[in-house]
């Protein structure tokens, strides 16, 4: 029986797709890694005696072996009863307490759903208002609005663990699209340990599937060019760089974990920490991400920058700490022509503390951001330019204005939101997002869970 990943529903041992190295061994001990489900074709087992020989042997030799048979038949029955009964209270216990049915589900969601229209109507002051689509360019779409009641879906048979540091890829980067996909980084590819600064960029360049371990801390200044079908993970919790970045530019299927990236200037190439521009199925998992407040806001650039209709982007699992610009989702108000029908981004279960902004900033494009936690900031997630963006389920600690819609573009954006905790602060919401259901199924944690779940598994030292 094969052994069930907790949201797709595949071989865990043979589906390789969005995911890294990680220490299975180290995570199940920590209870960090999401609960197994066995697959059961047969729920119950057949009968042994139901394909017992009736005929009657009169023979002494023949009663010795009719007499096995029934000892050893009797024997298996009672094992496959026991067995049986074990493995089925399990799935029961584990759906009880993991796995809803779909009824269940749907009025889960209709219930936070007249909660939070109560509780974050009291205090976002949300106003509807007209789109600008005059100011969009002539002939294009904007962002395609995700539906708050369609998500949390998880595959069939399976059970998850609410308090997991998932290893799985969700959101955007895990589907097909762009004639791509879904994200599977250097699987089937070497694998190489690299000590330096040389070697990484050597690697990072070369043609292929290749997943490139990176053993140490290396500094400098300027960025590493990454190409296709490459994973990038560091050893350990503190291997990554320093004053230098990752660039992804007209590549595809490209998975970051486990890297420790700080303080990449705007002197230094395109000055973010890791750069996505022209590409698409791109996974950011578990690294910790930052620079320092101490310079002004322009000395750094962005954390983690999509620009130039990068496309099918899933952010998950991050630190992003000590910075002014966090990660900005297209690039300018005047780059619609390029920019529209791409830009499909998930932000999922990251911690952003001691910051200022853009988390994230989308221009145009459509996004997901759920089962975050958001701590000390100005402004946080900001719809402009008719993006359209489903927030669930975030968390918002010291944040002066946690979702907005209007301010920093000619245009405004679209937001549809459910079961967030604003903190007792007010946002800055003109209008919602139409419905339509996300191309994905995803877990989505309780709201109530989502500072303890984050804080233990965002960041270095999960994967790697």
């Amino acid at each position: 029986m094969a052994i069930l990943s907790s949201v797709t529903g595949k071989d865990w041992t043979r589906h390789q797709e969005c995911r890294g190295f990680v220490a299975n061994r180290s995570l199940r001990a920590q209870g960090r890694i999401p609960t197994a489900h066995i697959e059961r074709s047969d729920a119950v087992p057949q009968s042994p005696l139901s394909a017992w020989n009736t005929d009657r042997d009169e023979s002494a030799e023949g009663s010795r072996r009719k007499a096995f048979k029934i000892v050893a038949a009797a024997t298996v029955l009672i094992i496959g009863v026991l067995g049986t009964a074990q493995l089925a209270g399990a799935v029961t216990s584990g759906d009880k307490e993991h796995h809803h049915s779909k009824k269940d589900q749907d009025k889960k969601d209709q219930d936070k759903k007249d909660q939070d229209k109560k509780g974050d109507q009291d205090s976002k002051g949300s106003k509807k208002g007209k789109h600008h689509s005059s100011d969009i360019p002539a002939g294009a779409a904007v962002g395609a609005s995700l539906d708050a009641t369609a998500g949390a879906s998880i595959g069939d048979g399976t059970v998850v663990a609410s308090g997991r540091a998932a290893v799985n890829c969700e959101g955007f980067a895990a589907i097909s699209g762009e004639g791509d996909g879904p994200t599977t980084g250097g699987a089937g590819g070497s694998t190489v340990t690299v000590t330096s600064l040389s070697q990484l960029e050597t690697e990072a360049a070369r043609s292929g599937a290749e997943t490139i371990k990176v053993d140490g801390l290396f500094s400098g200044s300027g960025e590493v060019s990454v190409a296709s079908d490459k994973t990038i993970v560091g050893v350990g919790a503190h291997s990554g760089l320093t004053g230098i970045g990752l660039k992804m530019k007209g590549v595809h299927n490209v998975i970051i974990q486990n890297m420790n990236i700080s303080k990449v200037t705007s002197a230094s190439g395109d000055g973010d920490a890791i750069h996505v521009e022209k590409s698409d199925h791109i996974w950011i998992d578990h690294n910790d991400l930052s620079s320092d407040r101490d310079h002004g806001k322009d000395y750094y650039d962005g954390l983690v920058d999509i620009t130039h209709a990068g496309d099918y982007v899933t952010v998950s699992w991050n630190k992003f700490h000590d910075h002014w610009k966090v990660s900005l989702v297209g690039h300018s108000d005047s780059n619609g022509a390029e920019d529209i029908g791409h830009l499909h981004v998930t932000y999922s279960h990251n911690w952003f503390y001691n910051v200022n902004s853009r988390l994230p900033s989308l221009r145009f494009g459509t996004g997901h951001v759920y089962d975050n936690y958001f701590q000390g900031a100005d402004t946080a997630i900001d719809s402009r330019m008719g993006a359209q963006i489903l927030v669930e389920n975030n968390v918002f600690r010291n944040v002066k204005t946690p979702i907005m819609t209007s301010g920093y573009s000619k245009v405004d954006g679209h937001v549809n939101l459910s079961g967030n905790d604003l903190g007792g602060v007010t946002n800055n919401v003109t209008q919602d997002g139409t419905s339509a259901k996300e191309p994905y199924s995803y877990h989505l944690d309780p709201t109530s869970s989502v500072i303890s779940i984050v804080t233990a598994g965002a960041g270095t030292g999960i994967v790697g």
